[in-house]
């Protein structure tokens, strides 16, 4: 069992497709540009580990699409030249994008009124998506592995096509329920937790009112921490009487 796993983690790299890496970090440097709302490094590593894992998918079928309409590939005297030109390429746009990372973030920041980051935090932010990106790619090839082996099994009772529907719909089931079940709650979670956090910021400056009439008070049935930030700009920013 062990040389096994070592067997499988030293062919892991060359069994990689280039053309999935080279839509993976397409989508990863993609990914990078700004959005509704700033995101730290870490958020930013999660999202960016699922775009590069649904990239490398995207490419590979594009690729196994490609080849079984009988469609031409590049020659091989081309095709170092083309994988060359195709990794400058890639190195250039993911420069410029993790260049630009935190000045795009600091553009949604400055709109939400929140403080500039300093540095989209590379290494940190490199490592989560590798991680995140790995996994999810670990994990598909275990379930297609999964789904050979139980139609290989199951070819010794019913026919091979009725095996691999069967096999198909398992996977299927497994998927959907760990996606409800693990992947969608931690993913919810962590958003909540993200904008419970973005909620709660308050500018500096900002202090409770301290009539005994006004919502937020201290004789208020509303407690000052309960109010959202938004909540809290409006009651002590907004329009007066006067």
């Amino acid at each position: 069992m062990r040389d096994w796993i070592v067997t499988c983690v030293r062919r892991y790299p060359t069994s990689l497709s280039f053309g999935g890496l080279a839509l993976a970090t397409l989508m990863m440097a993609a990914s990078l540009t700004p959005s509704l709302i700033p995101r730290p490094f870490y958020v930013q590593g999660i999202l960016s580990g699922f775009a590069m894992a649904i990239g490398y998918g995207v490419g590979v079928a594009g690729f196994w699409f490609w080849a079984w309409l009988g469609l031409p590939f590049i020659s091989d005297r081309w095709e170092k030249l083309f994988r060359v030109s195709c990794v400058g390429i890639l190195i250039c746009g993911t420069s410029i994008s993790m260049w630009n990372a935190s000045r795009w973030q600091n553009s949604v920041r400055s709109l939400m009124n929140m403080d500039e980051v300093n540095s989209a935090e590379p290494i940190g932010f490199l490592i989560i998506t590798a991680i995140v990106a790995v996994s999810i790619l670990t994990a598909a090839r275990f379930l297609i592995a999964l789904g050979s082996w139980i139609s290989r099994r199951l070819q010794r009772y019913v026919p091979q096509k009725v095996s691999i529907a069967i096999s198909v719909i398992v996977v299927t089931l497994i998927v959907n329920a760990l996606t409800n079940e693990v992947v969608a709650r931690g993913l919810l979670s962590l958003a909540d937790g993200f904008s419970l956090a973005a909620d709660q910021y308050i500018e500096h400056g900002i202090s409770p009112p301290l009539g005994d009439d006004q919502c937020g008070g201290p004789e208020s049935l509303v407690p000052w921490p309960s109010i959202g930030r938004q909540g809290k700009l409006f009651l002590t920013t907004g329009p007066t009487s006067e």
